[in-house]
């Protein structure tokens, strides 16, 4: 798979991973958890990240973008969701949410918001207080 690190309009840091055969594909957005988000790189040592950056290979665009404090809200996943969307190679019919820890506490707040872009979510050892109730 071919990395690279590509700067969103609102300079907002994001890694892009992409099969080696060009051409349209599903897509995944991944979250980090806490803890691994102070910088960009420290992103690639974890979850799907991690996996990828290691060697990994699948079928799948993965973007896989920071937050320093771990906790990405609605209105941070709106540009970065729109950003991928407009991306060459990207299905926007085939775009998935995953996330680990804190992450799937952003999986989990973008399923209940109603949001319809994503055809499927991903919720990974979830860290979430403020959704206890509806896990």
């Amino acid at each position: 798979m071919k990395k690279t690190l590509e700067i969103m309009p609102n300079g907002k840091k994001i890694w892009r991973f992409s099969p080696d055969q060009p051409g349209v594909y599903p897509t995944w957005i991944f979250c980090h958890g806490l803890g691994s988000g102070d910088t960009i790189d420290r992103v690639l040592g974890t979850g799907l990240a991690k996996f990828l950056n290691n060697g990994g290979n699948i079928p799948y665009h993965v973007f896989a973008t920071n937050d320093l404090n771990g906790w990405v809200t609605n209105a941070e996943m709106r540009p970065i969701k729109e950003y991928v969307k407009s991306q060459p190679g990207v299905d926007p019919n085939r775009l998935h949410l995953t996330g680990l820890s804190s992450g799937a506490d952003a999986v989990l707040r973008e399923m209940n918001s109603g949001d319809d872009d994503f055809a499927s979510f991903v919720i990974i050892s979830i860290n979430s207080n403020a959704y206890v109730d509806d896990i």
